[in-house]
């Protein structure tokens, strides 16, 4: 297997080692949570963060439909040093205005709150709230595997109350380091900002052949794209210096027959989904969470090996020539997205029932665990 990624840089092997050493002395008390807290860095605007501003909006359109108001908060941070503080002069960034997602000015948290941390953070955990992060619940949300870079080693850390996964890839991951807190689902979806119009997708002249992102992958894909020589046209999503925003990228996917992705897939990408849906035929490898089909449900022959470029090519080209047909092979991946705001609608009304119901099968199991 050509991939190589983190998740195969398991740390089960020394779980036992650090039960037998562990600082851990008391269970905490895990209560039923009244408030959410979510973590994310300020001024950033990426995937990572504005699935932390959905999840967050999710939570409290449920909250307010049973009647309980606002029940999740942002906290904006920005790291110092070895660890990270308030940022106390961020706001919310254009793009997320569109969330109910307040931003929390609240300094004093309670074992009745709990924080959300996205997965490429796990090291500050311990480094924020300081007044108070022995008293606050704790949950990690694997975004991804691989920009977790291994920082997280402590899978029996009692004070972790729930790993929420985006990806099978990342529930992979958890299950296989024998993660001690419950592992939930917890997805994200395409803003519908970034949706086009389906007579947009249908009249755009596909005037590229195969796009890329520059920033993933680019070692394969530059033997690729030596191999096509001039029958194909490949055109870069940026690079080069060249920053184009949300709404470049969009226009650029609706010009292109194809895109291809031979990156890690350290989560479920956005990139190859908004790509779908502005009509694009997509290729990937089998890397990360592309060899998952619950993570990317695309037809398995266009999945492909890295080391069979000439079979990418065939492909390539056939998929060039035949665009309108083989295009049809992806209208099921389409609708499969199409879904993603009802299926996290899903994960947050089962997350609001669970997490005060399994209180004291928590507590009983992490007793037991310890007694081990």
């Amino acid at each position: 297997d050509q991939c190589h990624d983190q998740s195969d840089l398991s740390y089960s092997n020394k779980i036992n080692k650090d039960k037998a050493g562990s600082k851990e002395t008391s269970t905490p008390d895990f209560v039923s949570v009244r408030r959410y807290f979510l973590v994310c860095p300020s001024g950033v605007e990426t995937g990572g963060p504005e699935a932390m501003h959905q999840l967050c909006d999710m939570i409290n359109r449920e909250g307010k439909s049973r009647g309980n108001g606002n029940l999740a908060h942002m906290i904006y941070l920005k790291e110092r040093g070895q660890s990270v503080v308030v940022d106390r002069y961020a706001s919310t960034p254009d793009p997320y205005k569109e969330y109910d997602a307040p931003l929390s000015s609240c300094e004093i948290f309670d074992k009745y709150d709990l924080v959300i941390w996205p997965e490429c953070w796990t090291c500050y955990i311990d480094s924020f709230p300081d007044q108070s992060r022995n008293v606050v619940q704790k949950s990690i949300w694997w975004l991804s595997v691989n920009n977790n870079r291994s920082t997280f080693q402590k899978w029996d850390r009692v004070d972790i109350r729930e790993h929420f996964h985006q990806s099978e890839y990342a529930r992979e991951y958890l299950h296989r380091n024998k993660a001690l807190a419950h592992v939930m689902e917890m997805t994200e979806f395409i803003p519908s900002r970034r949706i086009p119009p389906p007579h947009k997708v249908e009249e755009s002249c596909r005037d590229l052949d195969v796009v890329y992102n520059p920033l993933k992958g680019m070692h394969y894909t530059d033997t690729i794209i030596q191999r096509s020589g001039k029958k194909i046209s490949f055109t870069p999503i940026g690079g080069n210096g060249l920053r184009l925003t949300p709404d470049d990228v969009t226009n650029l996917l609706l010009r292109s027959k194809v895109f291809i992705d031979f990156g890690p897939h350290p989560g479920m990408d956005r990139m190859p989904r908004e790509a779908a849906l502005c009509g694009c035929i997509v290729i990937t490898n089998r890397c990360g969470s592309a060899k998952f089909h619950t993570d990317v449900p695309i037809p398995n022959d266009y999945k492909m090996r890295e080391a069979d470029v000439d079979d990418i090519h065939k492909l390539l080209i056939l998929c060039v020539h035949k665009f309108e047909e083989k295009c049809r092979d992806f209208d099921s991946y389409r609708e499969w997205i199409s879904k993603q705001e009802t299926v996290m609608h899903g994960c947050v009304k089962k997350m609001i029932d669970r997490i005060p119901a399994e209180t004291s099968k928590l507590k009983k199991m992490r007793l037991t665990s310890q007694e081990t």
